[in-house]
């Protein structure tokens, strides 16, 4: 997605070609407008959510790394 110039928080679409089978960009939602803005807020609401029932992976590195 870096390559598309979509960044953290955007949604890139892109469009699959059955006959070559691989999918091409399409655009960033913000133009195309594919997913509504609705979906969108929920979508990251349920994200949040749900990475906040993980525990932060916080730690020390193992002494052989330092």
């Amino acid at each position: 997605m870096i390559k598309c110039s979509v960044g953290l928080g955007q949604l890139a679409c892109f469009r699959f070609d059955e006959i070559l089978r691989e999918f091409h960009f399409f655009g960033k939602n913000d133009n195309v407008k594919l997913v509504p803005e609705e979906k969108l807020r929920e979508g990251f609401i349920k994200e949040e959510n749900a990475l906040a029932m993980f525990p932060l992976a916080h730690h020390d590195p193992a002494p052989f790394l330092t």
